[in-house]
């Protein structure tokens, strides 16, 4: 087999459905057709949860600060061990498929390393998570050094604010630990622009007017966040 190219699709996989978790578990969509194809994954998504992870995503975002920061408890903020089930044999059936459809030339043997691999994966993508994750936000006073001085982490920092930034309809930036899908479907953004958030009439949170009249007054959010019309 061509392990370059297995560890390609493999990454593909793994960032695709960090994405479709993220977008369409974790957020609301009026996406009818979505819903749809939907409904089986997130009844089984609901299932193996220990508590409402949908509602604590959602509060997680009302949690967060204007400047990013978390400074109170906030389950949505880590990411359950239950997740892990979704991401390992999904990842792998998605793979399967794939591989299947592609004809790659892999015997059971290769098909079991594969597969105990993607279980690793998420293992590994669950620790990143709730370690970065925090780490982002501040939370708790969160500090790493170790994690934190090097282009990698400010690369994802950056990516993740603007998701928190970004409000209604312009929500962005799905991918947590692994930049791709947004690239691959169009939803990712580099800087903020909430102009139709501000217009539209929709009633709107204390935090969110103060950010609507941060961008009126381009008055930055971070000193590395720009607005996509300034």
């Amino acid at each position: 087999m061509n392990i370059i190219v297995t560890i390609i699709l493999m990454y593909i996989i793994i960032s695709f459905l960090e994405w479709y978790i993220h977008k369409y578990l974790m957020h609301y969509t009026d996406n009818k057709l979505v819903n749809i194809f939907n409904y089986g994954f997130k009844k089984l998504y609901s299932i193996i949860h220990s508590f409402n992870q949908d509602k604590s995503h959602e509060d997680h975002h009302i949690i967060v600060n204007n400047d990013g920061y978390v400074n109170m408890k906030d389950d949505g903020m880590f990411m359950s061990i239950n997740n892990t089930p979704l991401i390992g044999i999904f990842g792998f059936l998605i793979y399967y498929l794939i591989s299947k459809a592609l004809k790659f030339k892999h015997n059971k043997n290769e098909y079991k390393i594969i597969f105990i691999i993607f279980l690793i994966i998420s293992c590994i993508y669950y620790l990143l998570w709730n370690i970065l994750h925090p780490s982002y936000h501040n939370y708790n006073g969160s500090k790493n050094d170790l994690i934190k001085n090097n282009f990698i982490y400010e690369y994802l920092e950056k990516y993740h604010m603007i998701h928190h930034f970004n409000k209604g309809k312009d929500k962005c930036n799905y991918n947590i630990i692994l930049p791709g899908a947004d690239f691959l479907f169009g939803t990712y953004k580099g800087c903020v622009d909430n102009i139709d958030f501000c217009k539209n009439n929709i009633s709107k949170t204390e935090k969110e007017i103060e950010l609507c009249e941060k961008e009126i007054n381009n008055i930055k959010l971070r000193t590395n966040i720009d607005y996509c019309n300034k």
